[in-house]
């Protein structure tokens, strides 16, 4: 994750996969009383909710279903379809209230990685970490190749090293590597990532040595 956005750049990106542009109040509304109730029917779903109109509250719920946001887990005693929120759903709920306490607790109930970086107070502006964990399960939707929040991090991890290893001449980046690296699985992946970039850094330079000599011979 680049280290430099802000919680309202990653926030703004959020907003604009296909599919989660502008939930509107009433579906921000049935997707926190699913996850209040845990699971239900659609029409104990409308009960708890306090909407006046049962088919409202049966259509958004389908609309929640085809985003992922919601997922069926089984049937009630007289066939109905009971609802219960999917981890996206219930992490996209509290991003979209910026209910960044629930946000980040929720993550680290579901990731080892995310708890060990926020156990060892590693993270600069951990609400961003956060966000962005939101943002990249949404672009796996939306792609439909869906990754474990354990993967979101390592890639997180990664590709704020790409950044951090190039500008290692300013201290602040430095300082930033090594600070994360304090954690063993993060300092194993910068380990790789540093080899990566020396590997590319060689293919630069080689490039480099052959403009010049071409240049050279001019």
């Amino acid at each position: 994750m680049p280290r430099n956005r802000t919680e309202r750049d990653i926030f703004r990106d959020l907003l604009t996969y296909e599919g989660f542009r502008g939930l509107n109040e009433t579906e921000v509304r049935i997707l926190g009383t699913i996850i209040r109730e845990r699971s239900g029917n659609a029409y104990s779903l409308w009960k708890a909710s306090g909407l006046k109109h049962y088919p409202t509250a049966l259509r958004t719920v389908k609309k929640l279903q085809e985003k992922q946001l919601v997922h069926i887990t089984g049937e009630g005693m007289r066939g109905e379809r009971i609802f219960a929120p999917t981890l996206f759903g219930t992490l996209m709920y509290y991003a979209l209230r910026r209910d960044e306490t629930q946000l980040i607790r929720t993550i680290a109930l579901n990731s080892d990685l995310f708890q060990q970086m926020l156990d060892a107070e590693v993270m600069e502006r951990t609400p961003v970490w956060a966000y962005d964990v939101v943002r990249q399960m949404a672009s796996d939707v939306v792609r439909g190749k869906p990754r474990s929040i354990d993967d979101i991090v390592r890639y997180q991890v990664s590709e704020g090293n790409s950044e951090d290893l190039l500008n290692l001449h300013n201290q602040r980046y430095k300082d930033r590597v090594t600070r994360l690296a304090k954690i063993e699985w993060v300092r194993e992946q910068t380990l790789e990532d540093i080899e990566r970039e020396m590997k590319w850094c060689q293919k630069q330079i080689q490039e480099l040595r052959k403009l010049k000599n071409t240049l050279t011979e001019k």
